[in-house]
């Protein structure tokens, strides 16, 4: 063997292959792993220039894989105002603060993270909250699916009285008629178009400051949900793509396109799977319906707090089919943001109408979240191969809700990881962030324990273990976008994309689970993030 340039020795090292393999060593050579072993069968290659890293029994695991999450909106986040605050006056204060570092009146202030559950008033704030501001105010729901504006940004935007909803999204009202600043869904466009453009440049600040935060949390590749979502332009493609190209995108990242861009995208002759070692084409995305903690996910049972409210469906039955049918024609993976059982069932219909009309092995469509199910839809998942990507950890922050606005004989289908795993449907890990944080060790903790964050056990028989929780974020993840001949388990020839963990972690209980802090990241042979590791040359 030629010298490796890192080897990882004294640990233990889960390789997530198919046989379950653990052995003690690792060594990395141009990026990719070239053995997996005892130390004693390695360190007769480690030469003077060998990084030799003594792991001291912790445990190394593949590079953590979030199959759903918002890597634009993550990053501006950060860079944002935080509103995820304990009541609307410290929501208010938050943007009194930002309206004061701003130079002039017309500046945005742009804020993120509401949670009505987490508001001590049990409310989102509205534009008589913010009617003080002199700034155009606009912040996003945590869910990305909601948000509120105040006068000026619904004077900016045109949005009055008389304004009608707009198909797939809704402008909520007062009891008067009166419009209320807050938006949901497809409503929410009328103001985001505008919004301050997002350049190139601030679109690469955004992504370096995400991946950093994703480092910094194991996470070693990312699915992107969604290129365009954020500025309605291609403008994220191009951004990924020259950032991967100059060097600058630091970790691994599958881009889909969203499907207001299919057309360009299929007359620019982009696949699935299109690209480099860095950035690669994902799938079309597109959106079935809402959200439940919003209530606009669309279900067949009425949200219990509403006499007749059963979500939205952001396209006709008809409309879905085509859009899925014309994807998956064109040769590309499809994803559809499916949430309630009532568009779930659409969705399930449409991919059905497609595979029959044009037959294609292995397509790996998903349908990213996958709410509600039951029997009928389990059937269907597993009769069509369709791949689920769920993200556990939104039980932790949004289970109490969900079990005050759900029927109890609804919520046993929620988020049902175990009866998907069981039926042998393929699930994948994710976090949806910044819609929760993106830490993959509050995925598994939920998936593991079931527990909202008031503490009340939400359906615990679908409760898994923690190796299989360590699947979805890896080996299932790098499964749902075609790449698990590169990435998802530590393996002679795959890229040297490692999370390092503390000794003894696949014994961790649930709540040692969360609480255990990532010791270090590496990302194609290269040490990215480091907590506390001693490392030498021998």
């Amino acid at each position: 063997m030629i010298a490796p340039d890192l080897c990882l020795y004294n640990g233990k090292i889960v390789s997530m292959d198919k046989y379950g393999t653990i052995k003690e060593a690792v060594a990395i050579k141009d990026g990719k792993i070239v053995q997996v072993g005892s130390f004693s069968e390695i360190k007769n290659a480690i030469s003077d220039e060998t990084t030799v890293i003594d792991l001291n029994g912790k445990t190394v695991l593949p590079g953590f894989i979030d199959a759903h999450q918002h890597i634009f909106q993550t990053g501006y986040n950060l860079m944002n105002v935080n509103c995820g605050k304990s009541s609307i006056r410290e929501i208010v204060t938050a943007i009194e603060e930002a309206a004061k570092e701003k130079e002039n009146e017309n500046e945005w202030i742009i804020g993120w993270g509401l949670n009505e559950a987490n508001i001590a008033e049990k409310r989102l704030p509205n534009a008589d909250d913010l009617s003080h501001i002199p700034n155009p105010v606009y912040i996003t729901r945590f869910c990305l699916h909601t948000a509120v504006v105040n006068d000026k940004a619904l004077s900016i935007a045109g949005i009055g009285d008389e304004t009608p909803d707009p198909e797939g999204g809704e402008i909520l009202r007062n009891s008067d008629g009166s419009v209320k600043g807050i938006l949901r869904e497809t409503a929410m466009d009328l103001v985001k178009e505008y919004l301050p453009p997002y350049s190139i440049d601030s679109l690469k600040e955004a992504v370096k400051f995400a991946s950093d935060h994703y480092m910094k949390n194991g996470i070693t590749h990312v699915h992107e949900a969604g290129l365009g979502f954020l500025t309605g332009t291609m403008n994220e493609l191009r951004a990924l793509v020259e950032m991967s190209l100059d060097g600058t995108l630091g970790i691994r990242m599958n881009g889909m396109i969203l499907e207001s861009y299919f057309e360009e995208a299929k007359q620019m002759g982009l696949l699935t799977g299109f690209g480099n070692d860095l950035f690669k084409i994902g799938a079309i995305k597109m959106f079935a319906d809402g959200t439940l903690s919003g209530q606009t996910a669309a279900v067949n049972q009425r949200y219990t707090n509403s006499e007749n409210n059963t979500g939205i469906l952001i396209y006709s039955p008809e409309e879905l089919s085509e859009k899925i049918v014309a994807s998956h024609k064109a040769g590309f993976q499809v994803a559809v943001h499916g949430i309630g059982d009532r568009a779930i069932e659409h969705i399930l219909s449409a991919y059905e109408q497609a595979l029959e009309l044009f037959p294609r092995e292995d397509h790996r469509h998903r349908i990213e979240h996958c709410g509600i199910i039951n029997q009928e839809i389990l059937d269907r998942l597993k009769k069509s191969d369709i791949i689920t990507v769920p993200h556990p950890g939104i039980v932790h922050f949004a289970g109490d809700t969900y079990k005050s606005v759900l029927n109890e004989n609804v919520i046993k289908g929620l988020y049902a990881v175990k009866t998907l795993l069981d039926a042998g449907v393929l699930v994948a890990g994710s976090s949806d962030s910044p819609v929760i944080p993106c830490s993959p060790l509050i995925g598994m903790y939920t998936a593991m324990s079931r527990e909202s964050i008031q503490g009340d056990k939400i359906v615990p028989q679908e409760s898994i273990p923690l190796y299989d929780a360590v699947k979805m974020y890896t080996i299932n993840a790098a499964k749902a976008a075609f790449t698990e001949s590169e990435v998802g388990s530590i393996e002679v020839g795959k890229f040297a994309d490692l999370t390092i963990l503390p000794s003894g972690f696949m014994q961790y209980s649930a709540e040692e689970v969360k609480d255990a802090e990532i010791e270090m990241t590496v990302i194609n042979g290269q040490v990215v993030y480091q907590k506390e590791l001693k490392m030498h040359n021998v």
